[in-house]
């Protein structure tokens, strides 16, 4: 039989030295088990042209968050912010909590297209916070975002904007786009496609898709120069608003010298009856204070901004059923109140702090003729009310407690009616005794 140098049987050697083979066989079918597992879960470096599966910058990936299945699905492509954390083209997007993936399941070469410069510029009164997201083109994703405190520069400023019944917003909207970088078609390819492993993982496992990759991916990231200001005129008046609403038509870029709604600026400013703020992209999110002067320089130095030191501002989202090899049906999302519970959040801040604006200033409002301040802060615990709501329903839904987000029960018309007149509104009105036209002032003014 014979023994070894340590005094034991060979035979024994033997079955050691087999033994030690079978585990260590068996160990290295586990590990080829996990990558493959791992590799079909889309956690291993993702086929691209660039096969990159980093997040930019170097960031860690954000949280991808439970459950998968979105609960609000956007448009086919729709354009948005570029998030202050930056993406990359191609990257996946989470378009229901605003995260990117550092995944990439698509097949692309990028594609840059200048198109000379191109300018925009517009003005829009805003009346609550929502209107004033919308116009801001802060997309559902951001403001949800903004209300888990994760808000961009762009949400922040927006957040701060006072906006009153006492007073009138305008939201000045001035862009400068160079070009863009955009997804092509991988090598013979005749259209951007999904990677193969992203569509055996769609084949497989919807949700595990939805979660690795997102629903959307980056198709084109804009880049250039942007600001927005806000315009807020201390004036109730109707007939007064109403000519401040006409003279904002047919403003051209920067305004021209004898331009109407110029003038109708230099005026209230000269009265100190008129306050801008401006934000640029790029800058802290903080509201900039200036002039008459100093906005339109800002307007003037916007193209060459935009050619000197241009910034990413927006990116085009497209979504993954939208190419020509994804394998599982239209993207859809679940029954869910996301849309209707972020706009009435803001409409319901906007109402809080237009009760807080009463209740500073009585005296500027119609009290005792359908509410007085009692009753109005009975108004302001119920909206108070409302908001806590949302924003706990919110955060269960952030931790995936809940699965969708439910439509909330109150409209916000049902706070509007019991807020006071202001008393400047329509000086036609005897406020002692025309009990039947401010009744009717009321549901046309709120």
């Amino acid at each position: 039989m014979g023994y070894d140098r340590n005094g034991d049987p060979k035979s024994k050697r033997s079955k050691k030295f087999l033994y030690a083979s079978i585990g260590a066989i068996a160990l290295i079918v586990i590990i080829v088990a996990v990558v493959v597992v791992t590799t079909l879960r889309g956690d291993s470096p993702k086929a691209s042209s660039t096969a990159s599966s980093a997040t930019p910058n170097g960031n860690p990936a954000i949280p991808n968050g439970n459950p998968s299945t979105p609960t609000f699905i956007g448009k086919a492509t729709r354009v948005t912010e570029y998030p202050p954390d930056g993406i990359e083209l191609g990257q996946g997007w989470d378009g229901t909590r605003g995260h990117q993936k550092s995944s990439i399941g698509i097949l692309f070469e990028e594609k840059s297209a200048g198109l000379g410069q191109s300018k925009t510029e517009d003005y829009i009164k805003v009346t609550d916070k929502s209107r004033l997201m919308q116009e801001m083109d802060i997309s559902a994703e951001f403001q949800y975002s903004g209300i888990n405190a994760r808000g961009s520069a762009k949400f922040s400023f927006a957040s701060k904007i006072d906006i009153s019944s006492t007073s009138q917003c305008f939201i000045a909207r001035a862009k400068v786009q160079n070009g863009r970088i955009y997804t092509a078609p991988h090598s013979n390819d005749k259209q951007v496609k999904l990677s193969p492993e992203a569509v055996e993982l769609a084949r497989q496992d919807k949700d595990e898709f939805y979660r690795v990759y997102g629903d959307s991916f980056v198709s084109a990231i804009h880049s250039g120069a942007e600001v927005y200001a806000s315009m807020t005129f201390d004036e109730q008046e109707k007939s007064k608003v109403q000519e401040l609403e006409a003279s904002v038509e047919g403003s051209g870029w920067g305004f021209s010298a004898e331009g109407t709604f110029r003038n109708k600026m230099e005026s209230y400013s000269k009265q100190s009856k008129l306050k801008i703020n401006y934000y640029q992209a790029g800058g802290s999110g903080d509201p900039l204070p200036t002039d008459v002067a100093g906005f339109l320089s800002k307007m003037n130095e916007l193209p060459e901004l935009a050619q000197n030191a241009p910034h990413r501002y927006s990116m085009t989202l497209q979504r993954y059923d939208t190419l020509p090899n994804w394998p599982a049906g239209t993207l859809e999302s679940r029954p869910s109140g996301y849309l209707e519970t972020i706009q009435r959040y803001f409409e319901y801040q906007s109402i809080f702090a237009e009760i807080n604006n009463v209740e500073s200033n009585p005296d500027d409002f119609l009290l005792g003729r359908g509410t007085d301040l009692d009753e109005l802060e009975k108004t302001k615990e119920a909206v108070r009310a409302e908001l806590e709501t949302i924003e706990n329903t919110i955060a269960d839904f952030e931790l995936g407690e809940i699965d969708s987000l439910p439509e909330p029960n109150i409209p916000d018309y049902d706070f509007r009616v019991k807020m006071p007149l202001p008393l400047r509104y329509d000086p036609t009105i005897k406020w002692e005794d025309d009990a039947e036209n401010i009744r009717d002032a009321i549901k046309e003014f709120w």
